[in-house]
C-alpha cells in the first residue's frame, strides 16, 4: 500500500500517475515552457497546456490525463440547494492544479529511450543498431526537420497554407539559397550533398526553426492546424539538443554550440571537462572573481580562484590571474606579472588552419580566449585539419594544458 501511495502524487482530488509519462524533451526546456503556460490568465492557456503536453511527451497519455481533470468529481457545495437535485453529480475542472503538479514534480519524470535488449539481442547476441555512415547521418537529419516542419516550427520562416488564403508563399529553395548561397536544395535531398552543404544546412534551420506555442484546427474543407505564437529561443534549443543527439550518435565530432557567440554553430566536440570550462567562463567571468582579492584580510594569503580543472592566483595590484612564475624560453628571465602573461598567451596562440569550417571558430571568452580548431580524423587530411582545442593562456598551467593533436 505504501508503494502505491508513493507512485501516485495527490493534492486534494488531482492524482497523478508519473510512471505512465515519458518526456521527449530535456528536462530544463519543458519546465522553462510549462511555467510559461502556468503563469498565464488567458482563456487560451488549456490549448498552449495541451499542445505542450503533446510535444513534449511520448503518445497521448499525458494530454488525455490533462483533458481529463476538466470533470473532476467534487464534494457537493456547501449552502442552499435545490432540493430536487438529489442525483446530480458536482464537477470541478482542476486541469490548473493537475498542470502545476505536473510542473513541480517535472524532475521525477522519465525520459524516454532506445527500448531494452529484445530476445534475440540477449540470448543470441545479435545486435541491433541504428543506422551509421554518411547516408545513415544526413537521413535521420532529414527527419528532424520533417517532425519540426510537421510541428509549425517553419511556419514563420517559410509561411502557412490556408484555404482562406489566395497570396503567394515563399519559395523555400530561395530562402535557404539567401542563407548558404546553394541553390536548389528544397525539397531535402541528401543523397546530393557533401559534407559543406550538410552543415551548412544544419546551421541554416538552427536559425529558421521557432516553436509555436499555440495552435488550432481549421476544419474548414480541411484545412489542417494553424500555428501561432512563435518563439525563437525555445525552437532552436530544441533543435540543438536533437541535432546533437544525432551527431553524437553517429560518431561524428562536431556539435550545435548552445551557448557564446558561437551559438548555433557548429564546433568541435569537447571533452566534459573542458566544456565545464568554457561554461563556467561564459557564465562567470573571471574578473568579479579577481575583484574579490584586490582587498584581502590583513595577513591573509590570498585565496586562489577556481575554474573547473584549473587553479592560480590573481595579482593584488591589477585584479588579474597571475603569470606563470618560470618560463619555457631559456633566455628568459623568471618574471611575474601582466606582460609575462601576455607573452605566454602570444607565444602559444597558433595559425589558423587551411581546411574546414575553424576559420570561423575564433572567439573571446570573459579572462579567457578560447580557439577551436575542429575538423574530422581522416588520414587523407593533413594534420593541421585534425581536431584540437587549445586555450590560450592554459601555458600557465603546464600539468593541465592540453596537448597538441
Amino acid at each position: 500500500m505504501e508503494r502505491l501511495v508513493s507512485r501516485w502524487a495527490m493534492m486534494g482530488s488531482v492524482m497523478l500517475d508519473l510512471t505512465a509519462y515519458e518526456l521527449l524533451w530535456p528536462t530544463e526546456l519543458f519546465v522553462a515552457e510549462a511555467e510559461r503556460v502556468a503563469r498565464s490568465q488567458s482563456a487560451t492557456w488549456t490549448s498552449r497546456a495541451e499542445w505542450l503536453l503533446t510535444e513534449a511527451f511520448s503518445g497521448t497519455t499525458a494530454a488525455v490525463d490533462f483533458e481529463d481533470a476538466a470533470k473532476t468529481k467534487a464534494d457537493k457545495p456547501s449552502g442552499p440547494t435545490d432540493p430536487w437535485d438529489t442525483l446530480a453529480t458536482w464537477w470541478t475542472d482542476t486541469r490548473r492544479e493537475w498542470f502545476n503538479e505536473l510542473v513541480r514534480r517535472a524532475g521525477e519524470l522519465r525520459h524516454a529511450n532506445a527500448p531494452r535488449p529484445y530476445w534475440p539481442h540477449r540470448s543470441l547476441g545479435v545486435t541491433s543498431r541504428p543506422a551509421g555512415g554518411v547516408g545513415g547521418v544526413r537521413q535521420r537529419f532529414v527527419q528532424v526537420v520533417t517532425e519540426f516542419e510537421d510541428n509549425g516550427y517553419l511556419a514563420e520562416a517559410f509561411g502557412m497554407e490556408c484555404v482562406d488564403n489566395d497570396f503567394h508563399l515563399a519559395d523555400r529553395a530561395e530562402v535557404i539559397e539567401r542563407r548558404l548561397g546553394v541553390p536548389g536544395l528544397w525539397p531535402l535531398a541528401p543523397d546530393t550533398w557533401n559534407d559543406d552543404v550538410f552543415y551548412g544546412l544544419i546551421e541554416v534551420f538552427h536559425d529558421l526553426v521557432s516553436r509555436p506555442r499555440n495552435r488550432y484546427y481549421h476544419s474548414y474543407s480541411n484545412c489542417g492546424w494553424h500555428y501561432s505564437e512563435f518563439h525563437a529561443a525555445a525552437g532552436r534549443a530544441l533543435y540543438a539538443w536533437k541535432i546533437n543527439t544525432v551527431l553524437r550518435t553517429a560518431g561524428i565530432e562536431y556539435e550545435l554550440a548552445t551557448e557564446g557567440e558561437d551559438r548555433g554553430r557548429l564546433v568541435a566536440d569537447t571533452d566534459d571537462g573542458r566544456a565545464g570550462l568554457v561554461h563556467h567562463a561564459l557564465h562567470n567571468p573571471v574578473a568579479s572573481v579577481c575583484a574579490r582579492a584586490r582587498t584581502p584580510r590583513r595577513g591573509a594569503v590570498p585565496e586562489p580562484f577556481s575554474i573547473p580543472g584549473k587553479q592560480a592566483l590573481c595579482d593584488r595590484g591589477t585584479g588579474r590571474p597571475a603569470g606563470r612564475a618560470t618560463s619555457t624560453h631559456p633566455r628568459r628571465r623568471r618574471s611575474t606579472g601582466r606582460r609575462s602573461a601576455v607573452r605566454d598567451r602570444q607565444q602559444v596562440r597558433p595559425a589558423a588552419p587551411a581546411c574546414g569550417p575553424a576559420r570561423r571558430l575564433r572567439r573571446s571568452l570573459p579572462g579567457l580566449d578560447l580557439l577551436v580548431v575542429s575538423g574530422h580524423r581522416r588520414t587523407d587530411q593533413p594534420p593541421a585539419c585534425h581536431p584540437v582545442s587549445l586555450i590560450r593562456g592554459l601555458d600557465r598551467f603546464p600539468d593541465t594544458a592540453p596537448a597538441g593533436p
